[in-house]
């Protein structure tokens, strides 16, 4: 009497799905075809997630919190895991307190206004024939230094505010996030060890919404057979399920004389089936494959 597994242990055993070959061999596949004694059997394949991330981090630093463990269920932009922060924290409240400081700017701008009011007050007195030129040429060129160093004071705010702006893009760096939704299959790295630019990949996640297997036939037996065609694969612990051919190699293996063919099932329920699976070719197909 065969025991079912907990869905965890399932989910587990996806790990050993996604580290298998991804298919049979092109000799092995050649062998299963050609031989007299096995003439009628079907292509098999392995079948493997169609989309696998081993999710890094853009910074290098030393892994602080890790928020997931193997089968867990992630979300695209879902945070996995993050590096210390401790001193990103810090830098980003110096940036934040530089770009919002507003003395030296006030400072700047009440000069400016008296220096302009001393502008018009020797005007006034030129009318008058109370003051000389030369007096008034030196408030203007007063006014004219003082505006610039105001100028520059804005110039340094809004290079500031960039630089605050900046510090929030790399301390979203420090984390590390998802881009694809699936499960978490492997834990690359454990909370205290260091992420380099070497090895900055963290977490491992898979999509099974849709299973990949790829087979190699023979030419005779992919005759009928285009991308894009619907194809039916017996699935191990599955039956029969539909699906599309996603590839064909546009030449045989030099090795084998075989064409690799790759095919996608969708998977909504993600459902784990058994690793191995057969391409179902029609009998006629087989046929020939026996001569």
């Amino acid at each position: 009497m065969l025991r079912k597994c907990p869905p965890s242990t399932r989910i587990i055993a996806l790990v050993a799905v996604c580290c298998a070959p991804a298919s049979v061999s092109p000799l092995q596949a050649q062998s299963q075809s050609t031989s007299p004694l096995v003439a009628n059997q079907q292509p098999e394949g392995v079948l493997e997630p169609w989309k696998t991330s081993n999710v890094a981090c853009a910074e290098s630093g030393l892994l602080e919190t890790v928020f997931v463990k193997p089968g867990d269920r992630v979300k695209s932009g879902e945070v996995l895991a993050q590096l210390d922060m401790a001193l990103a924290d810090v830098q980003l409240a110096i940036a934040q307190a530089q770009s919002e400081s507003q003395g030296k700017m006030d400072q700047v701008r009440a000069e400016a206004e008296l220096a302009e009011k001393k502008v018009r007050s020797i005007q006034q007195a030129r009318e008058k024939k109370h003051s000389t030129q030369s007096e008034l040429d030196r408030a203007i060129a007063e006014l004219k230094i003082v505006e610039g160093r105001l100028q520059a004071e804005k110039d340094e705010s809004q290079i500031l505010s960039l630089q605050a702006e900046r510090m929030e893009k790399l301390l979203e760096q420090r984390k590390v996030t998802t881009p694809i939704d699936g499960i978490v299959v492997k834990l690359l790295k454990s909370p205290g060890e260091f992420v380099s630019p070497n090895s900055p990949e963290v977490v491992r996640v898979v999509d099974i919404s849709k299973l990949r297997a790829s087979f190699f036939l023979q030419l005779h037996e992919i005759a009928s057979i285009k991308v894009g065609s619907k194809i039916k694969v017996d699935v191990a612990g599955g039956g029969q399920k539909a699906a599309v051919v996603e590839h064909m190699a546009p030449f045989p293996d030099g090795g084998s004389g075989l064409i690799e063919v790759q095919v996608l099932l969708d998977n909504p329920e993600m459902k784990i089936f058994g690793s191995r699976c057969t391409l179902l070719i029609e009998p006629s197909a087989n046929l020939v494959s026996g001569r």
